[in-house]
């Protein structure tokens, strides 16, 4: 038996056999919140058994890696797998690099399937010669997008970062309070944004205890 499409007929049946509300099951199939995991599952067990399926265009949400080999990034992946996977939703992962035109042509190429959202996990900020198209793509089509190490390009975006300036002058701080005055950093290279920031920190943190900041033990990767 072929499947139908949730509409209202459908939901009716799916409300009566899930003992929920017609309401709830719309929350359901719009993956909305506010839905509890144990009615949420109710609703697409009572679903499969009537053949009732939502539509498919907007299930999948790219995810966008610099590495695989970095075990943060593939830890994350999997989270947000989780999260996403009650709400009928599954990842795709891309790997490029940030603010790349590979990055780009992802995004591209996966409008065509309807993806519902995207997700940088090293944001295009990272770099400051980065190429924002991917992240202007998605605004201008209205599909909603996350950043993760800091905004990219000034989108109107949930952006998730540390504060890496100020965590370089805490960690300063920490050394000059157990005595140490002779203090060096190792960071990112100059035009990464979040290392540049770091050394920002590490400077004004040398200024600010009154050691020597005009050369200061900062090694920066080539």
């Amino acid at each position: 038996m072929a499947e139908r499409p949730a509409e209202r007929t459908g939901q009716s049946e799916v409300a009566r056999l899930a003992r929920v509300s017609e309401a709830t099951v719309s929350r359901v199939i719009n993956r909305k919140s506010g839905v509890s995991t144990r009615t949420r599952e109710a609703v697409e067990q009572a679903m499969a058994a009537l053949n009732v399926s939502r539509r498919t265009e907007g299930e999948l949400v790219l995810v966008v890696v610099p590495e695989l080999a970095n075990d943060v990034f593939t830890r994350l992946a999997e989270r947000i797998e989780a999260e996403l996977s009650p709400f009928g939703l599954h990842i795709v992962l891309s790997l490029a690099v940030p603010g790349s035109a590979r990055e780009r042509i992802f995004v591209e190429s996966t409008m065509g399937a309807g993806i519902a959202g995207a997700v940088f996990l090293s944001a295009s900020n990272t770099t400051a010669r980065a190429d924002h198209t991917a992240q202007r793509v998605l605004t201008e089509r209205r599909v909603p997008f996350v950043n993760v190490n800091g905004g990219a390009g000034g989108a109107a975006a949930p952006t998730y970062s540390t504060d890496d300036r100020r965590a370089a002058e805490l960690a300063v701080d920490h050394l000059h309070a157990l005595g140490h005055r002779r203090i060096g950093m190792l960071a990112g290279p100059p035009g990464n944004l979040l290392a540049d920031r770091r050394a920002d920190g590490f400077r004004a943190a040398l200024r600010k205890h009154g050691l020597d900041d005009e050369h200061p033990l900062l090694a920066r990767q080539l």
